[in-house]
């Protein structure tokens, strides 16, 4: 329990701290992130008595194939909605100004890399096993 208590403290002391960080907001985001969520997996599986399966599970490469379906799918719905006359239903002031390299490296990278991945392994397993 007080494993699961520290964790999270220094999850949320972190985010706090970096998101104020001018280089965090830069090219840095995703290493800094996702070396993070690492180290925290590391700790954690020092201070207790499980190891990385334990905290991830096992993978098998079945595993992801309806979840790979599913998001081409989604994606392919999204972008016939983008393409729609409907498109200015959604659209969004923090994207206006990009090019399509930068919002595609935004939307394929950085957000599953930097944000996604580093939530799940943070929350799903990290914080779980912790607690």
């Amino acid at each position: 329990m007080w494993v699961g208590l520290a964790a999270s403290v220094v999850v949320v002391a972190y985010n706090n701290l970096v998101n104020r960080w001018p280089p965090f907001h830069s090219s840095a985001y995703i290493p800094i992130n996702l070396a993070f969520a690492g180290g925290m997996a590391a700790v954690v599986t020092r201070a207790t008595a499980y190891s990385w399966g334990d905290l991830f599970g096992r993978f098998h490469p079945a595993d992801v194939v309806l979840p790979v379906i599913l998001v081409v799918v989604f994606a392919f719905a999204i972008f016939a909605l983008v393409t729609s006359r409907h498109a200015h239903h959604i659209a969004d002031r923090r994207v206006a100004g990009m090019d399509g390299r930068a919002l595609a490296f935004y939307v394929l990278v950085r957000i599953p890399m930097g944000t996604a991945l580093a939530e799940e392994v943070m929350f799903r397993g990290v914080m779980f096993a912790a607690g």
